[in-house]
């Protein structure tokens, strides 16, 4: 029983991180789509495969910003 708790909980901190990605991202004003959409969608893929995301070769998506936001929803 604790292999399923670990994978939902596993699903849900990934669901929680690219929601947080997509609301940082989509409500900014001063960019548009077209400048942060193929970050965007690297590092959703980096999510969806577990793999850490390298803050290092991120140009507009603002990771300190997402955690912030994460922190707010709890």
């Amino acid at each position: 029983m604790k292999k399923p708790n670990k994978i939902n909980k596993e699903i849900i901190s990934r669901y929680k991180l690219i929601r947080a990605i997509h609301t940082c991202c989509f409500t900014r004003m001063d960019l548009r789509v077209e400048d942060f959409a193929k970050e965007y969608f690297y590092i959703v893929g980096d999510i969806f495969e577990g793999r850490l995301i390298d803050e290092s070769n991120l140009r507009t998506i603002d990771m300190t910003r997402v955690r912030e936001f994460l922190a707010e929803e709890g």
